[in-house]
């Protein structure tokens, strides 16, 4: 990663892609060290947002294997002190509660998850009516049911 804009870029955001860089390419039995390794970085700030888009790309690739919750026992370890982190780990946990069909009313965020995943879905498009297509006349409410 060198090159005469990467050179240029402040110290934060070479660590910050390298970090990302890193967590993509560790192997699982590392993967725990090196998340502690990220947090550990002065910028607090810009170490929670590479360890939340990995822990996010993660939580993806396992969301639906068996896999999945040792994973998130192992992060809630190493991301404990981590209130931002905890609560996103939190939300994946209950989103997997949800796909994989379990019983999910009741858990803590399940409601502001339900209300969050609502509004940004896709809402379906309506099309606009065809003037060119005609409506069948309305059935007034005497008429016989011939069918």
């Amino acid at each position: 990663m060198t090159g005469p804009d990467f050179d240029e870029e402040p110290a934060e955001h070479r660590r910050f892609a390298r970090y990302l860089h890193d967590l993509e390419a560790v192997d699982e039995s590392d993967e725990a060290d090196l998340v502690a390794v990220v947090l550990g970085d002065q910028d607090t700030t810009m170490a929670e947002s590479a360890v939340g888009r990995h822990m996010d790309r993660r939580a993806a690739q396992l969301l639906a294997t068996a896999a999945f919750t040792l994973w998130t026992d192992t992060m809630a370890d190493v991301i404990a002190d981590h209130d931002f982190l905890t609560r996103r780990l939190h939300e994946w946990r209950l989103l997997r509660t949800i796909v994989m069909g379990d019983p999910w009313h009741g858990h803590d965020h399940a409601d502001r998850l339900l209300a969050r995943g609502t509004q940004t879905a896709p809402r379906p498009r309506t099309n606009p009516p065809n003037p060119k297509r005609r409506e069948p006349p309305a059935r007034s409410a005497g008429a016989a049911n011939l069918n």
